[in-house]
């Protein structure tokens, strides 16, 4: 990946203090800064970030540009309406509003991010009659290049529209909501695999436990069909985990279309944390057993069953070779 910098610009806001400072955006930049915005991008694209579409109630400045000369309003605009929706939404935090204006392999490109700044505590060194003494002080305003579940971005290829969008939900006044989606910019963004396997296991688990399903049977079929497309087809889902029960497939359904999965979305299991991408079992006797989904329908390697009785019985086959961890 090329990146050259064109600009940055960085504002703070302190939303425990109730103050803000929209930054200049400039050419000039010193050496860290240069390094601190090219890991930011780097990062950025590899967090996945997921495709977001423009509506009508999107900024206009986000529609096609031939140029950006007024970006500078645009931050201006931008930051200061987010300071004020964190204000007004309960985020008491501090954070740098980095917007940075590159070419990333000859693709003009803008990076909009809020970086919430963490704490840490440094060591000072202050007169005393002695000569020098040292006391530890407390600092809320370090940025650091990697990003926290705070922290939200999203990146514009302002020549042709095409926005990338990454945030995690929101709880606003018992309501779950993407901030910069559905109140900043107004974009219509798909669901991450995050989001869709979380909706997807929630409602796999509501529902064996309403209809007497074990969950024992119904999450190994899951992370295992899961584990397989590259499209996410709710019929297809809910035949897979609910194969002989049609009442519990109809509901399945129902909920995944409540959560906006009604049809086809697309879905790419590499992108789900290792959690979500194994199965973890712990029998009662306290032995644990963790086998990736994609294997779990490999009866020539694993076959869990489940008895009449209520009992389970897990047999492991072909193994060549077995180490310690």
């Amino acid at each position: 990946m090329e990146i050259v910098l064109n600009q940055i610009s960085c504002s703070l806001l302190d939303c425990t203090s109730g103050t803000y400072h929209i930054g200049t955006l400039r050419d000039d930049f010193s050496e860290l800064e240069k390094k601190t915005a090219e890991s930011f991008i780097k990062k950025a694209f590899g967090a996945h970030p997921k495709d977001a579409f423009l509506t009508e109630k999107s900024p206009a400045w986000l529609r096609h540009q031939q140029d950006i000369e007024d970006l500078e309003k645009y931050i201006e605009e931008v930051a200061g309406a987010w300071y004020n929706m964190k204000m007004k939404a309960g985020l008491h935090e501090v954070s740098s509003f980095f917007v940075v204006s590159y070419q990333r392999d000859g693709m003009e490109e803008v990076l909009f991010l809020d970086n919430v700044l963490s704490e840490a505590m440094i060591i000072q060194a202050v007169p005393a009659v002695s000569g020098l003494d040292y006391q530890m002080m407390k600092i809320n305003s370090v940025v650091t290049s990697s990003f926290s579940k705070k922290d939200r971005f999203l990146i514009w290829q302002w020549r042709n529209e095409d926005l990338r969008i990454k945030e995690d939900p929101a709880q606003i006044e018992g309501e779950t909501l993407h901030l910069w989606s559905e109140k900043l910019f107004h974009l219509k963004a798909d669901k991450t695999e995050k989001e869709i396997y979380q909706v997807i296991e929630q409602a796999v688990k509501d529902i064996s436990f309403n209809h007497g399903i074990p969950v024992e049977q119904t999450l190994p079929e899951l992370k295992a069909v899961l584990s397989e497309p590259e499209k996410i087809v709710p019929e297809q889902i809910a035949k897979a985990v609910f194969e002989h029960r049609p009442d519990a497939q109809v509901v399945l359904r129902e909920r995944m279309a409540m959560k906006g999965i009604s049809e086809p979305v697309s879905f790419d299991s590499a992108r789900l944390s290792k959690k979500d991408r194994t199965l973890k079992m712990v029998t009662d006797s306290g032995i644990e057993i963790i086998v990736p989904s994609s294997l779990l329908k490999r009866t020539d390697l694993i076959e869990i069953t489940t008895h009449e009785d209520g009992t389970s019985s897990i047999e492991l086959h072909n193994i060549s070779q077995l180490k310690n961890k």
